[in-house]
């Protein structure tokens, strides 16, 4: 059936006994349908003996905020019941479906593309607002898409878990590339084999800074250790030495989240 606007919200109505409605899916949701990614899959909206909806209504609410139809399967008539087994079992992830498509090291290279477009939407300091997660179809398509990101997921793999999460090591390697790509690749080296760096190297500073964090028991948030790369690579960049290395967030002077310019 051809979906419209209107039916969306006329079927919305008989949404009487389901789950809480969640925005962030709504909104995501609707990106896709806003944006042409939306795509029929078979995934039925469900209706039960009474007319009550229960399955559909993120599609739904979407094709309602959005204004955009979109086509779907429709089912009526399943027993009340049926509405507890719906989407118990373990959801596809933006990784799963790029392995899906064929692409090599799909997962990390979802994780770090994920990162840089909502960096290019939001600014990476917004990593931990839900609202901010671009949509699994967006992601698979920027790591289908994405210039230079092969080179990123390299480095993700190379040292991620070894000092970092993958997806932190592979988006900030990402950024620093597309500013100097001959740079990062020295930064990068350097923090992989700590050989003989000077103690006023950005790069000796992150890499005992990382190495020690490993080894706590109570691990730095991701968008810490995303700061703290952004701060060494701009001392690094600038030929500046660094003493010590830290990021304050709390007290009465807070540090902004360190910027590290555009690309070149």
């Amino acid at each position: 059936m051809l979906i419209t606007p209107e039916l969306a919200r006329q079927w919305l109505e008989r949404n009487v006994r389901n789950r809480p409605i969640s925005e962030n899916t709504v909104i995501a949701y609707g990106l896709d349908m806003l944006e042409g990614r939306w795509q029929y899959d078979g995934a039925p909206i469900r209706f039960d003996t009474d007319g009550n909806l229960i399955d559909g209504q993120h599609r739904l609410r979407a094709c309602l905020d959005s204004g955009v139809s979109f086509e779907n399967d429709v089912i009526f008539g399943l027993p009340p019941e049926a509405i507890l087994t719906i989407d118990i079992h373990r959801p596809r992830t933006a990784g799963h479906i790029a392995a899906i498509k064929g692409f090599h090291n799909a997962s990390c290279a979802c994780a770090v593309a994920g990162l840089i477009v909502l960096h290019r939407r939001h600014g990476i300091e917004r990593m931990n607002d839900p609202r901010c997660q671009p949509t699994k179809t967006e992601v698979v398509e920027a790591a289908r898409s994405l210039p230079g990101l092969d080179e990123a997921v390299v480095q993700a793999r190379l040292l991620g878990k070894k000092i970092a999460a993958p997806r932190v090591v592979g988006f900030c390697y990402y950024q620093f590339a597309a500013q100097d790509r001959t740079s990062a690749q020295r930064f990068f080296s350097e923090l992989a084999n700590g050989l003989a760096l000077s103690p006023d190297n950005p790069a000796y500073h992150l890499r005992e800074r990382l190495l020690t964090d490993r080894q706590a028991k109570t691990k730095l948030p991701q968008l810490d250790v995303v700061a703290l790369f952004f701060k060494a690579w701009t001392y690094y960049r600038g030929n500046r030495p660094l003493r010590k290395l830290f990021w304050k967030t709390d007290g009465p002077s807070p540090e902004k989240f360190p910027y590290i310019g555009e690309p070149a």
